[in-house]
C-alpha cells in the first residue's frame, strides 16, 4: 500500500496562489509513488482541475478563518506525510501534527518561525542553513536543486533571442493590488516594444479595470488566463523578455531561459528579490507600486537559465521518510 501524503495549502485573491502552484507542482512529482490528498479551503474550477489532473484527491476544508485548523488535525492519521505551505502554520501547530504521529514537511518562504518539522524545503537560490531556526533532527533542503516546479519546466531548451519587442507581463495569479494595470502605460512608453502578453490567474478580480486600461492601446496586447504549465512554458518561449514579481514564476522563467526584470509587491517577496538581483544579476525595479520605468538596457539577451536536477530529487527524499 502506498504511503499517504497530505498537501495542505490555500490560495485566493487575498492570499495569492503561489502556495497552491508550488504545492501542486510537488503533488505532480509524488503522485505515482504515493497516495496524494490535497487539502485546501478555497476552490474554483481551475484550481480543482489542477489538483485532480495532477493526480491528487481533493479534501475541501471549511473556509471559516479558524475552524479549518482543527478540521485538518481530525483528518490526518498516524504515519501520514503532511506537507504544510502557508505562513499561518506556526510552531505550535507543527507540534500538533507531529503529536499525531505524522512525518511533517514545511515549505518555507520567509523562515520567520521555529521549525519542529522533520524537513523544510525552500527553493530560493542563495538560501543558507544559518537563516533557519530548527530542531537538531530537522533536515533542510535548500536552493534550486529542490525547485518546486511542474514537470513541464524541467529540461527546457531556451531559444535564442536577439530583440526586446515582445514582453510578457505576469504579476501572479491574484495580483490583488492590480499592478498589471499600473505597469501597462509604462511599457507603452518604449518605442521598441510592439506587443504585450499579459497573464492573469483564476483569482484575478480586476478584469474590468484591466480591459479599460488596454482599450485604446497603441500596441498589441493579449490577455491569457488560467494557463496550464505547458502553456506557461510556451508563452515564455514566445516572448523576448518578461516583467515578473519575485516569486516562483521567476524560477520558472530561469528554467525556461527567458530574460526578465523583477520587482516585488509584498514584503515576503523582498528576500528573493534581493537574491535574484544580487546573486543572479537580474535587473530589478524594487517595489512595483513605485515603478515608473524599466531598465531595459540591463537586460542581457543571453539566456539566464538553470537546470533543475529533476523531480526525482524530491521524490527520493520523500521515499526516505516512508521507512
Amino acid at each position: 500500500m502506498k504511503a499517504r501524503v497530505i498537501l495542505r495549502a490555500d490560495g485566493n485573491s487575498e492570499i495569492g496562489i503561489g502556495h497552491l502552484v508550488r504545492s501542486i507542482a510537488l503533488l505532480g512529482m509524488l503522485k505515482d509513488d504515493f497516495k496524494c490528498v490535497f487539502a485546501t479551503r478555497f476552490l474554483n474550477p481551475f484550481i480543482e482541475n489542477e489538483i485532480e489532473s495532477n493526480g491528487g484527491e481533493l479534501y475541501k476544508l471549511n473556509e471559516t478563518s479558524n475552524f479549518h485548523y482543527n478540521e485538518f488535525l481530525s483528518f490526518i492519521k498516524p504515519n501520514d506525510i503532511v506537507v504544510l505551505d502557508n505562513y499561518f502554520f506556526n510552531t505550535e501547530y507543527q507540534k500538533e501534527i507531529k503529536y499525531r504521529g505524522c512525518t511533517l514537511f514545511c515549505i518555507d518562504d520567509i523562515h520567520d518561525k521555529h521549525y519542529v518539522s522533520d524537513a523544510v524545503i525552500n527553493h530560493a537560490p542563495g538560501i543558507s542553513a544559518n537563516q533557519f531556526s530548527v530542531e537538531n533532527y530537522t533536515k533542510l533542503y535548500l536552493g534550486m536543486d529542490y525547485a518546486l516546479l511542474r514537470k513541464e519546466f524541467f529540461n527546457v531548451t531556451p531559444r535564442n533571442r536577439s530583440s526586446l519587442t515582445k514582453v510578457l507581463l505576469c504579476m501572479g495569479g491574484a495580483d490583488s493590488f492590480n499592478i498589471t494595470s499600473k505597469l501597462i502605460p509604462i511599457l507603452q512608453k518604449y518605442s521598441t516594444i510592439e506587443k504585450i502578453d499579459i497573464i492573469i490567474g483564476s483569482s484575478y478580480i480586476h478584469k474590468n479595470s484591466l480591459n479599460q486600461t488596454i482599450k485604446n492601446s497603441p500596441i498589441e496586447i493579449k490577455i491569457f488566463s488560467n494557463l496550464s504549465a505547458k502553456e506557461m512554458v510556451d508563452i515564455m518561449q514566445a516572448n523576448d523578455f518578461a516583467i515578473l514579481p519575485a516569486s516562483t514564476v521567476c524560477l520558472e522563467a530561469l528554467a525556461v531561459g527567458i530574460p526578465f526584470i523583477v520587482g516585488y509587491t509584498v514584503d515576503n517577496q523582498k528576500e528573493l528579490y534581493q537574491t535574484l538581483t544580487r546573486l543572479n544579476k537580474i535587473p530589478g525595479v524594487g517595489d512595483f507600486t513605485n515603478c515608473d520605468s524599466f531598465p531595459l538596457e540591463e537586460l542581457g539577451l543571453l539566456n539566464k537559465n538553470f537546470k533543475p536536477l529533476s523531480s526525482k530529487n524530491l521524490i527520493s527524499i520523500f521515499k526516505n521518510y516512508t521507512g
